[in-house]
This record gives structure tokens, sequence and C-alpha cells, in this order.
């Protein structure tokens, strides 16, 4: 994989990220009135949220691997939209709702086995491994 191809795909995981970030924060922070699937439940949403987010964390930051400092800015992002929905009256703060956050981070990490073998996806553990390579040498 070449150089530049490595780039671009880390500057758009990166902007894919600020934009589901901006995405999710509208949608929490937003009158309930604003849900584009107001059939799914709430959990699922949270869940499935933050199993998006959690891979784009991680690809936005390929070289290195899922771990704690990733967690903790996904679990903290959560944290964010809690107590500012806490202050929100019209929304209200949940400790379900950070649960189910932190089942979507915990999804991720025990798919991101299956995660390397889809080919849409797969370049970020390529990137992984390449620099894990060159750091040997």
């Amino acid at each position: 994989m070449t150089k530049f191809l490595q780039n671009n795909y880390v500057l758009l995981a990166r902007l894919a990220l600020g934009i589901c970030l901006i995405a999710i924060s509208i949608l929490a922070f937003s009158p309930a009135v604003i849900d584009p699937l107001v059939h799914t439940s709430d959990k699922l949403k949270h869940g499935f949220a933050f199993l998006v987010l959690g891979y784009l964390v991680d690809a936005a930051w390929p070289t290195s691997s899922f771990h704690h400092q990733k967690w903790l800015f996904l679990l903290s992002y959560g944290v964010f939209i809690e107590v500012v929905q806490y202050f929100i009256p019209y929304r209200s703060a949940s400790l379900l709702d950070l649960l189910a956050d932190t089942s979507g981070i915990v999804c991720y990490w025990l798919l991101i086995p299956g995660f390397k073998y889809l080919p849409l996806i797969n370049w970020r553990w390529q990137l992984h491994t390449l620099s894990t390579s060159r750091q040997q040498n």
C-alpha cells in the first residue's frame, strides 16, 4: 500500500469521525422530534452508533491497536452526551444509554477479528501491520 493511499485512508477516517461526532451530537441534543430511526430501539441506536464510532476512532489512528486511550475517548464522549442531556429540559440522562454505548464499544472490540477480513475496511489493520513491521526494522 502506497504512502499516498495510507494518508488518504487516515484522512478520510478522521473526516468521517468528525462528521459522525457532529451528527450524533445534533441528534443527542435536539428535541426528540428529530429522529430518523423512530421505530428502532433507543439502546440499539446507542450501541450501533458507538460500534461505528469505535471503528472510526480505530481507523483514524491505525498505527496503534484498539487500546485504553481509544476506549476512554469513546466512553468520555458517551458521558459527555449524558451530562449535557441532563441539563437540557426536553432530554434526560440515562445510565442505560451509557451502558448501551459501552456495549457498542465492546461489540466493536469483539468483532475486530472478523472485520479484518472485510475488504472495505481491512485497510485499517493493513496499516497497523505495515507500521509494526517498519518499527521492528
